[in-house]
């Protein structure tokens, strides 16, 4: 198997860094245009260039990839105008754009059934579980302890906090945020869709769909972002 780069800074590689080591995996170094000529690693990885080289062509053909850029914070980026989250969707444009497929990272502890399908760069967590007839969309990640339960479809760049639990039949599209330790299951609805670009925050119990761009909370209150501009003054 080809060694392993990191596409994209995170404070913690650490855990990246054990799921690959427990898969046999071998990880190599850091891309990120952001650290590569003032940092010498992170979290021990060695940092050896920017994202631009996920377009030489014979880089990337010696090469596997993972991206591990995180969807919080900018403190490290000294950049306001770029929140994690917004480089983590660059990042995933430009790997589209140059046709890379992201190597999967499941721990071996991870209970997964055949019949679930995979897309590319997801990660696993320890002591997680993706149960029968599951769909997990391209870049999403499974963080320890959670359960995605039978029939589920999750869409791509989800992310699944520790200990968060999706019920049978849920659906997550893209891009959407589950709290540590929040429960999504059948309620009200029997159909449940978290539609795109949502966040459930940590702790929440889940018994509706979320509408696009909504926050849910862990007192049940869906919160809308408002778009000033189309709003009358």
């Amino acid at each position: 198997m080809k060694p392993i780069v990191f596409v994209g800074h995170r404070q913690n590689l650490h855990d990246v860094q054990m799921v690959a080591k427990a898969c046999n995996r071998q990880v190599v170094g850091l891309l990120d245009k952001y650290f590569y000529g003032n940092t010498d690693s992170v979290c021990g990885v060695p940092v050896i260039g920017a994202d631009s080289m996920l377009e030489d062509t014979a880089f990337v053909e010696d090469h596997d990839f993972f991206l591990t850029s995180w969807w919080t914070g900018n403190e490290n980026l000294n950049n306001p105008e770029h929140s994690g989250d917004n480089l983590r969707k660059t990042r995933i444009d430009l790997l589209d754009q140059q046709g890379i497929k992201c190597t999967n990272l499941i721990h071996p502890s991870c209970i997964r059934i055949e019949s679930s399908k995979l897309g590319n760069g997801i990660i696993a967590m320890p002591h997680t579980a993706i149960t029968a007839n599951c769909v997990i969309g391209d870049y999403t990640v499974v963080d320890w302890y959670a359960l995605v339960g039978h029939d589920c479809s999750i869409g791509r760049n989800v992310i699944i906090g520790a200990r968060a639990t999706l019920a049978g039949g849920i659906t997550v599209e893209d891009n959407v945020r589950i709290g540590l330790s929040a429960t999504v299951v059948e309620g009200h609805e029997r159909d449940i869709t978290l539609h795109k670009n949502s966040k459930i925050w940590a702790g929440a119990v889940v018994f509706d769909s979320v509408p696009e761009d909504a926050n849910y909370t862990h007192n049940h209150r869906i919160l809308k972002r408002i778009n000033k501009e189309n709003q009358d003054v």
